[in-house]
């Protein structure tokens, strides 16, 4: 399993604790064993797509607040901001890239004469 990191600095979490880890139970007693079939495939998804899992790991570590100054709470409210857009945001480029994927197939499957170009710059 590779490390994870809980801010977009790219800081390992303390003591080696990936942040999904605690969402899931295993700071509580439980292991990978004990984890329900839905806590499993979000697992899962979050690996597919590892920049949405830096932005909930992003969201996590400001929830928990555990390290550095304490912040006020329109601080913290900027912050979520911020990651939110960013978890938006990848997620609207993977969205766009597999539909973009998608429709190129659909369009050789009605056409297989129907060659894909680039854009010239």
């Amino acid at each position: 399993m590779s490390v994870l990191y809980h801010n977009r600095y790219n800081t390992p979490l303390q003591n080696n604790t990936p942040a999904c880890h605690s969402v899931f139970g295993l700071l509580s007693g439980h292991t990978p064993s004990q984890f329900t079939d839905q806590e499993m495939q979000i697992i899962e998804q979050l690996r597919q797509h590892p920049e949405m899992m830096a932005r909930f790991q992003s969201i996590l570590a400001i929830a928990s607040n555990a390290e550095g100054p304490l912040k006020t709470a329109d601080e913290v409210e900027e912050l979520l901001i911020q990651e939110v857009r960013r978890l938006g945001n990848a997620t609207m480029n993977q969205w766009a890239a597999r539909a973009e994927g998608r429709v190129g197939q659909e369009l050789k499957r009605q056409d297989p004469t129907i060659r894909n170009r680039k854009k010239k710059r």
